[in-house]
């Protein structure tokens, strides 16, 4: 059966309005299952997961959305994403490469360079310099 995305919407709401979260996740977990590119969802997901306090999947929910902003053309709204990921895992050094790549397509290449120094950094210190 095929998912009623506004009716599962107006019950994710509801259950918000009532401060049922983990029924609301539910909800926006069915509506991203069906679409996987629905941005809005995936957002609302992302920040419901890690008001919630379940930092995996907020992160996980979180790198789709910005990959898939970053591959429309949203740079800077995946920058945003990214760290959002950066401050419930600050040592996710792939992160800090996707934000290098993103600023350097901006133009930004100081700002590039700072989270390529980052990165380095964070293996470094965590033993990781075979992946230099």
């Amino acid at each position: 059966m095929a998912l009623n995305k506004q009716k599962a919407l107006d019950a994710a709401q509801k259950f918000l309005q009532k401060g049922q979260i983990d029924k609301a996740i539910a909800e926006y977990r069915r509506i991203c299952e069906a679409d996987g590119e629905d941005l809005r969802s995936l957002q609302k997901l992302g920040d419901l997961y890690a008001r919630q306090g379940h930092r995996q999947e907020a992160i996980a929910t979180y790198m789709k959305l910005a990959e898939l902003l970053s591959s429309r053309g949203f740079a800077n709204r995946a920058v945003s994403i990214y760290k959002q990921i950066l401050q419930l895992n600050p040592l996710l050094v792939p992160v800090y490469v996707k934000l290098s790549d993103l600023f350097r397509e901006l133009g930004l290449s100081k700002d590039a360079r700072i989270f390529n120094q980052r990165a380095i950094e964070i293996l470094q210190k965590t033993g990781n310099q075979d992946d230099l």
